[in-house]
């Protein structure tokens, strides 16, 4: 039986019961953790399927591992180098390459942790591996037949389209609004 209502619980049973490899392909939902196994001298780390909750680390073997919820927050630890990948800050600034490497920040030495991906640290070396899980796990059941929900459910989507890309500081297609 759990002690808290927190959701580590949840992660430290599964830990204890299963392989990493396992365990985090059970796991539904958003999140990114670190984990200390003691007896074992490593750390787990993981982000989720979709990568809705971020993870950025830095790794110098054998001397320091610093991770938080974005570079910044890694940086400030005072021990990683700040040098700036210039690259990086060009994607950002052109915005057409943007998204495509899910591990770069805008410091060199502070990677991401793309989604559906988990770490292990043990005795110095960082090892990584890919969830087998596919986002959304399971296939999607819909009420009606597919065509149908496509036809019924176009005018939301493409509303919904047109409000992001009208908010959008780039152009991004036709100014127009979708017909109605």
């Amino acid at each position: 039986a759990f002690q808290t209502e927190s959701d580590c619980e949840v992660i430290n049973a599964l830990y204890r019961e299963d392989t990493p490899a396992s365990f985090l392909n059970r796991l539904n939902g958003i999140f990114a953790f670190a984990l200390w196994d003691n007896a074992n001298g490593r750390a787990i780390i993981a982000r989720d399927p979709m990568g809705v909750r971020p993870f950025a680390f830095h790794h110098a073997p054998g001397r320091l591992f610093v991770f938080g919820s974005s570079a910044d927050a890694v940086v400030a630890q005072g021990e990683v180098p700040t040098d700036l990948d210039e690259g990086r800050i060009a994607d950002a600034l052109i915005g057409e390459t943007e998204g495509i490497d899910q591990t770069c920040t805008l410091y060199q030495a502070v990677q991401r942790l793309p989604p559906a991906h988990w770490l292990r640290e043990r005795q110095n070396w960082l090892l990584v591996w890919e969830c087998s899980r596919q986002p959304l796990g399971d296939r999607l059941v819909l009420p009606i037949p597919a065509a149908s929900y496509i036809r019924q459910s176009w005018p939301a989507w493409r509303g919904a389209a047109w409000r992001w890309a009208s908010a959008s500081p780039f152009p991004t297609g036709p100014s127009a609004p979708p017909a109605r």
